[in-house]
C-alpha cells in the first residue's frame, strides 16, 4: 500500500525487489515490470486525485505457475486507461496528440492487461509469462538444457 504522493514510489522499488528475489525472476523481466509499475503507478498520481487529498493506491503481486499478475487498485476518479486509443506513432512526434505513450508500452511490455471499476475502485490487472530458463543454461548444441 503506498500513499499518492511520487516519494512513494520508492516504497514499490523495494516491494519489486523482495519479489523478484522471493519468486527468483529474471532480471530482463523485472525491468520490465519496473518500468510498468512506474507508468501506471505515475499516472494514477498524476491524474486520479483532482481533490488534492491523500489516498491509498494498493499494488498486489502474486505468483501463478510461472505467470505473475500485478494488480493496481486506486479510489481515484474512474479511468480505464485501455479504452484509450492507441497513439498514432506514424506521424512525427510533433504532430503527435499528447499522451497515450505510457499506457501504449504498458499494453506491449505485459501479456494481459484487464480494467475493472469495482465499487468506488479502479482495479488495473497485469500479467506477465516469466521465462523458466536459467540463463547460460544450454547444452552444447546451444538448446535449453
Amino acid at each position: 500500500m503506498i500513499r499518492n504522493r511520487p516519494a512513494d514510489l520508492d516504497v514499490i522499488e523495494a516491494f519489486l525487489d523482495r519479489l523478484a528475489t522471493r519468486a527468483q525472476l529474471p532480471s530482463d523481466t523485472m525491468s520490465e515490470i519496473r518500468i510498468v509499475c512506474d507508468e501506471v503507478l505515475a499516472n494514477v498520481i498524476a491524474h486520479g486525485f483532482p481533490d488534492g487529498a491523500e489516498h491509498e493506491i494498493a499494488v498486489s503481486a502474486e505468483m501463478a505457475g510461472r505467470r505473475l499478475r500485478l494488480t493496481v487498485s486506486d479510489d481515484g476518479v474512474p479511468f480505464d486507461s485501455l479504452a484509450v486509443a492507441p497513439p498514432d506513432t506514424s506521424q512525427p512526434v510533433e504532430q503527435r496528440a499528447i499522451g497515450g505513450l505510457g499506457i501504449h508500452l504498458v499494453r506491449h511490455l505485459v501479456d494481459e492487461v484487464t480494467y475493472e471499476r469495482r465499487g468506488d475502485r479502479n482495479v488495473l490487472t497485469l500479467v506477465q509469462a516469466v521465462d523458466t530458463e536459467t540463463p547460460g543454461a544450454r547444452d552444447t548444441h546451444g538448446r535449453p538444457s
